[in-house]
Formats: structure tokens, C-alpha cells, sequence
């Protein structure tokens, strides 16, 4: 791939430890030098940030460049050199890059070694792992599956030709490493049973008929395996159908007191392109057709009351007093407040009341007096029942 395709820069071998991913590199990185003399070959162990240190340092030694001594420095001057013209043609093999956090850092362990690596068109870099995620992240994704043309041409032909239920339909495929074929036998399968409630729900005059069938099913393959292989991440994404599906603070969702856990639902979701982060803010938004998608996947499941009331009584709890030092977080909660309130309008429970009081607060601090005084009055009719 990398000596063949001039368009392929970076690729991985992905695999068990043991099944010879290092062997396999090694003969490249010698077939390299026998054949294309011209390359510069370069070997760096990913197990640590130490063997990092160390394999940069060894670099260092062997090209014309010059530091202050300073480890950032070495690895900032090796890269800068080696994504220049001046370097020529290299390979870089990265060897054993297993661990997530060393290459692209954490919360623990800021500044992973992935930031060091040049880039060059020149360049050709080959990593070895363990990881799936790992090799989809440094090496993109696997586009072999795409030599499928007939299976290819009718996925596309069952989505409709959507560019929303594409991208969808190919986060699942890359993910599960699910055969294309397999998956338009997964889209024929759903349909069989729900796509009379689908099509009533996403009806619209303005799209051509048959359309909103591929969006639903698509998304509902990828609720259904949510629900199956990550209880949080599912349980989050029926709480999202409760509320605005646009300006979604993390703060507001459930299980911010476990951020690990919360954090990796948030994580799962993204992965499907169901939620997009608003840069590096932690403002979250929701496609508006994926969000009616959730809610009819949660009333399918017969789960709807029973969301709805645990989104009242969640949100009755976090909301904030109206305490001018919280104007900023009262404003970003109280969309998600209205829509919550508007669903569980039948439901008889203290929570939904205090949520309307809190609301009405707000909304007088606010300067919105006809709104306050509806919110209210509702629920002081509530408590003098």
C-alpha cells in the first residue's frame, strides 16, 4: 500500500501480539533499503514516552540539525527537519503503538507523541498495534471493503443517496467491521418490522418520497447496537431525546459526577456521529432528524413515559436558583427545561412542579414576565391542589 498507491501516506498493521506485526515490519523497513536506497529508514518504539525519547534522540544523531538540549525541542527539531523538502524521502515504522494515551494523551497524561511525528509527501509512516481504534485513527480507514462495488452500489441505493444516512451508515460499517453486504442485509431486516412507524414519523412534503426510510432504519441498526454493547451510552442517548437536541451542555447531562463514565458514553455517540462536539467546548448539538430518530426508538422500545420522568426529576435536581451568578447556566438550561416540561405535561410528580418554579424564577430575573408568570402559576396550581 504505502510503495503502491502514491495517494497512501500512512497505514497500520493491526493485529493480536504474537501474530508477528513487528516481523512483518522489519521485512518492509529491509526490503526498503535493498530496493529504494533512497529512502531514509527510521525505527521508533511506541511502548513509552522514555523509548520515544530515546528513538529521537538516536534520530537526531544521524541529521543535520541542531538543539538546545531540551527533550521538547529535540522531537519539535526532528520533526520540523523531517517534514521539510530537505529531509527527501523517508519511512518511519512505528512500532507497537497499542496504547491510546501515549500516542494522542489524556486527561492524565497530556500531550501524547503523536503531536511529534512529521508529515511529509515524502514521508511514509507505517504503524503497528494492537488496537483497531488505534490504526483507524493514525491510518484512517479501510477502504478495501469498497472494492465491493455491487454491494456498494446498492447500500447506496438503499440509503437513498442521503449524505446523512451515508455518513452514518459508514461510522457503523468502519466501527463493527461490519461487511458492506451484511449491513444492507441489517437495513433490510429493520425495515421488515418498523418502517411503516418511520415513515409516518418522518413524512415531508419538501423530500422526495422514500427518502426518510434510509435515514431511520440507518440510525435504528446503530440505536439497537448501542443499547446491546453500551449501557451508557444508550441510557444518554434516551435522555438526549427528551431534551433540545442543539446547544447541549455536558454539565446538563446525566452522570457528571462519574466524568470518566460520562465522558466515554459521550465518546461512544460521537463515534456514530450522533453528537458533535462545538469545537473544544463542551457545548454538544444533535442532528434534528437523528434526535426524532432517538425519540421514536425510545417510544418503540416502550420506554417513553418512563424517560420522560426520569429527565423531569434529573432535571428538577441540577437546575440552577435564580442567583444572578447563574444567569449563564440558566440560559443554557432552560431550552432543554421547556422541551422536558412540554413532554411530561401528564405526569403527576413533585419534581415536574419544583422544575416549574425554578423556570418561572429564571424567567422573571430574566426581564420575560409572561412567560415566568405561565410557568408559575402552573405550579403553584400544582401545589394547592
Amino acid at each position: 500500500m504505502l510503495f503502491v498507491r502514491k495517494e497512501c501516506r500512512k497505514t497500520a498493521i493491526v493485529g493480536l501480539g504474537g501474530v508477528g506485526k513487528t516481523q512483518v515490519a522489519l521485512q518492509l523497513a529491509y526490503w526498503t533499503k535493498k530496493h529504494r536506497p533512497e529512502f531514509s529508514i527510521f525505527w521508533v518504539p511506541a511502548l513509552s514516552k522514555a523509548t520515544l525519547e530515546q528513538a529521537f534522540t538516536a534520530m537526531a544523531r544521524n541529521l543535520p540539525i541542531q538543539s538546545g538540549g531540551d527533550d521538547d525541542d529535540l522531537k519539535v527539531s526532528v520533526r520540523r527537519y523531517l517534514s521539510s523538502e530537505a529531509a527527501g524521502p523517508w519511512l518511519l515504522v512505528v512500532d507497537n503503538a497499542d496504547d491510546r494515551d501515549i500516542l494522542f494523551g489524556s486527561a492524565d497524561m497530556p500531550g501524547g507523541i503523536s503531536v511529534y511525528l512529521p508529515e511529509s509527501d515524502d514521508g511514509l509512516t507505517l504503524f503497528t498495534t494492537r488496537s483497531r481504534e488505534v490504526a483507524v485513527s493514525v491510518a484512517g480507514s479501510d477502504k478495501d471493503m469498497l472494492r465491493d462495488e455491487a454491494a456498494t452500489a446498492e447500500l447506496l441505493k438503499e440509503l437513498t443517496y442521503l449524505p446523512l444516512a451515508i455518513t452514518q451508515a459508514a461510522a457503523y460499517i468502519n466501527i463493527k467491521q461490519v461487511p458492506i453486504a451484511e449491513y444492507v442485509e441489517l437495513l433490510h431486516g429493520t425495515q421488515q418490522n418498523i418502517i411503516g412507524l418511520m415513515s409516518k414519523e418522518f413524512r415531508d412534503n419538501t423530500r422526495y418520497p422514500g427518502s426518510q426510510n434510509a435515514v431511520a432504519t440507518t440510525w435504528l441498526v446503530s440505536f439497537d447496537q448501542i443499547r446491546k454493547s453500551d449501557n451508557a451510552a444508550a441510557d444518554l442517548l434516551s435522555f438526549i431525546s427528551c431534551i433540545e437536541p442543539k446547544g447541549i451542555p455536558q454539565s446538563l447531562l446525566p452522570g457528571s459526577e462519574s466524568t470518566e463514565q460520562l465522558v466515554d458514553a459521550i465518546g461512544t455517540l460521537c463515534a456514530y456521529a450522533f453528537l458533535t462536539r462545538r469545537g473544544h467546548s463542551k457545548i454538544f448539538d444533535m442532528h434534528n432528524l437523528v434526535h426524532l430518530a432517538t425519540r421514536i426508538w425510545v417510544q418503540r422500545e416502550g420506554l417513553i413515559a418512563t424517560t420522560d420522568e426520569k429527565a423531569t426529576r434529573h432535571l428538577a435536581t441540577i437546575f440552577p436558583s435564580d442567583n444572578y451568578v447563574n444567569r449563564n447556566m440558566w440560559r443554557e438550561y432552560l431550552p432543554h427545561a421547556f422541551r422536558v416540561l412540554q413532554q411530561s405535561k401528564e405526569l403527576d410528580i413533585e419534581e415536574r412542579s419544583e422544575l416549574l418554579f425554578w423556570v418561572g424564577r429564571c424567567l422573571r430575573v430574566d426581564g420575560r414576565i409572561k412567560e415566568a408568570a405561565r410557568s408559575l402559576e402552573e405550579a403553584c396550581q400544582w401545589r394547592n391542589r
